[in-house]
């Protein structure tokens, strides 16, 4: 698997804790990508401290509390809070039926990094060893989201920790946070089927697009089904998100009152489908009580023979691989951003799905223009090197974010292998062992535009080949409703002048005038001549004129839609 590597300067968490364990309900819920970007470099001074102890993690966290004295506490309240961060260092080195609660704030346990069943130690019992630091720090880093979304991951790491659900419940909020309604509880009464309170979650499914899908009862419930992996409320408008993205995410498809059979037709306009499955997308199913007594996720089943997957594992719903996070963020503090050594061993690798990475970390870790993130590197496609691991070379001090000039590891097998090994330099011998991979259900979750979306075509769009499936991207979308032999039979010359002529997209366009790449292609920075270089390319230099004088950045290319007027998509 080809990687491009990114380096991270992410600073860490001060939060005060002192935590007790008690039992909680196991977990049943995919974990939430939502932490602040601020959280953790807010709070790196009470992170060093934690690791610096010696000591397990419930004690470690009292004696903080009492170092600081009667009546102190962690900082509470905002996304950036101590007790924010804690939620996501408990949540990932604690295991699902486990509580920790400190200074009157409790805390879940879901993924058990450094559980009690971990080959990493367990850490409410022990001191954090060095292994279980790292798991936890690339947890913790996997999960930073700097667009403010609540999106669900999958977290994989070494020795199949955690544990992958064989089942996938129904993501109970919208990706901006906001509850469904129909999950509030009410009495029994309320409940209808065109109710909007009462509803329990069930599990998500994979279907072909457009397909009769029957489900069966194995209690007596009412059902609902909705599009995509989170829940809806009766009639609820379909929701898409990031906007212009050109299908949805949520929205609602039938309701099933206790006599009627549970049977629609599986939605086509879902924008996520599984990785290489992209005629197949998901629904998800809830369900509440018809009568009188209890009602469980488990009360609707495929029948046998099915021709849909219901309910569907953890590895069938998160088939793209977003990449890798690794490093230790319970060190102290480095002296610069520059990568000067182990010391600063905050780091993460994106995978070769994504049409543009450095746009899609950027988006990532500070939600903006790569240049107000001070971005000003080109990152560098990686080199095969045999059986070496993943190296970053420094790029030197790029603000919070830092783009390093890597040579990587080229192929392997099995992602959740490829991501785990790193080493900041050359000539260092330390290896970054415990690496996270995360994966998501829809390559949109966590980018802001296209420019960040992965590459789903089975070949470029710009050069003639196969059919290519009508769903691999918005332009291709427009060419195969304009002519459906694009991607019924061949995507020949004609296909690929219609992504302009048609879609209205210069993604084809070859270089223009003084630039060395297309417009819509990141690159060096463009010269723009009297005589040889187009009127876009004049529009957006005037607009920024950072794009002729450092580089044609993803910023510059998003320019040629809104200076120009012309899309890239």
């Amino acid at each position: 698997m080809i990687l491009r590597c990114l380096l991270v300067s992410l600073a860490l968490v001060p939060a005060a804790l002192a935590a007790s364990t008690q039992q909680a309900s196991a977990r049943d819920r995919m974990p939430q990508n939502g932490l602040s970007t601020g959280a953790v470099p807010r709070n790196l001074g009470f992170l060093s401290r934690l690791q610096s102890r010696g000591v397990a993690l419930v004690p470690a966290l009292e004696a903080t509390l009492e170092e600081r004295g009667p009546g102190a506490g962690f900082t509470t309240g905002s996304p950036e809070s101590e007790e924010a961060l804690l939620k996501y260092i408990v949540g990932c080195a604690i295991d699902s039926d486990v509580s920790v609660a400190v200074g009157g704030s409790t805390w879940s346990g879901e993924l058990g990094l450094c559980g009690a069943t971990s080959t990493l130690g367990d850490w409410l019992k022990d001191p954090a060893q060095p292994g279980c630091l790292e798991a936890v720090s690339a947890c913790v880093l996997a999960r930073v989201n700097a667009l403010g979304r609540r999106v669900p991951v999958s977290l994989r790491g070494q020795d199949g920790i955690p544990t992958l659900l064989g089942a996938v419940p129904v993501q109970r909020a919208l990706r901006d946070g906001s509850p469904i309604q129909s999950f509030r509880a009410c009495s029994r009464g309320e409940i209808t089927v065109e109710g909007n309170c009462g509803w329990t979650a069930a599990y998500v499914g994979i279907c072909q697009r457009g397909a009769r899908v029957r489900l069966e009862r194995r209690e007596p419930v009412i059902a609902r089904v909705c599009k995509g992996i989170h829940g809806c409320d009766h009639d609820q408008p379909d929701i898409s998100s990031p906007p212009g993205y050109p299908f949805h995410y949520a929205g609602f498809v039938g309701g099933f009152d206790e006599g009627d059979p549970i049977e629609f037709m599986c939605p086509w306009d879902v924008g996520a489908a599984p990785s290489g499955q992209l005629d197949h997308t998901y629904f998800s199913v809830m369900v509440a009580p018809a009568d009188k007594g209890p009602v469980s996720p488990g009360a609707i089943a495929a029948p046998p023979g099915a021709a849909f997957t219901y309910p569907a594992a953890e590895r069938e719903v998160f088939t793209y691989a977003e990449g890798a996070f690794y490093g230790d963020i319970f060190k102290a503090p480095p002296a610069s951003h520059a990568s000067t050594g182990d010391d600063d061993g905050r780091h993460a690798c994106y995978s070769e799905i994504w049409s543009a990475g450095e746009a899609y970390f950027t988006d990532r870790f500070c939600a903006g223009p790569a240049r107000d993130c001070e971005l000003d590197a080109q990152p560098h496609p990686c080199r095969s090197l045999s059986a070496s691991p993943h190296v970053c070379e420094s790029a030197g001090p790029l603000g919070d974010v830092a783009l390093c000039a890597p040579v990587c590891a080229g192929t392997s097998p099995a992602p959740e292998s490829a991501y785990l090994d790193c080493k900041e330099q050359p000539s260092s011998t330390y290896r970054w062992e415990h690496g996270v991979t995360a994966f998501l259900n829809d390559p949109s979750d966590l980018a802001s535009g296209p420019g960040g979306w992965a590459t789903v075509c089975a070949h470029d769009r710009c050069a003639a080949g196969a059919a290519l499936d009508k769903w691999c991207s918005p332009s291709v979308t427009r060419v195969c409703a304009a002519d459906p032999y694009c991607c019924a039979v061949a995507w020949d010359s004609l296909c690929v002048n219609e992504v302009e002529s048609v879609a209205d997209s210069w993604a084809c366009r070859m270089r223009e005038g003084d630039c060395s790449h297309p417009l819509c292609t990141p690159g060096g920075r463009c010269e723009p001549e009297p005589d040889t270089s187009s009127a876009c390319i004049w529009d957006v230099c005037a607009a920024d004129p950072y794009c002729c004088a450092t580089a044609w950045d993803s910023v510059c290319v998003g320019e040629v839609e809104s200076v120009c007027g012309q899309t890239c998509d």
